[in-house]
């Protein structure tokens, strides 16, 4: 198992990755019901500028078969998603 606890090179490892990878990493843990990861990496894309390899809440959505009328918002308290 992969442990969801980021250090800083892990951090710029994801966000250095194409966005093509990043967003099938995030599919697959998803499916794989890997939701500690899943929150960890959503909170560390959604956190950086898409200039910095962040990715757009839209496009995490459309990956994990969210709702559109969902909402997803990182804070530094955690990740909120509403329906």
């Amino acid at each position: 198992m992969i442990s969801i606890e980021t250090n800083m090179l892990e951090k710029e490892m994801l966000l250095g990755m194409s966005k093509e990878m990043k967003l099938g990493l995030l599919g697959d843990a998803n499916k794989a019901g890997e939701h500690g990861i899943v929150f960890q990496m959503m909170k560390i894309l959604l956190d950086a500028p898409i200039s910095e390899g962040g990715i757009s809440s839209d496009e995490i959505q459309e990956v994990l078969g969210m709702d559109k009328g969902s909402s997803i918002k990182s804070s530094r308290y955690g990740i909120k998603v509403r329906n």
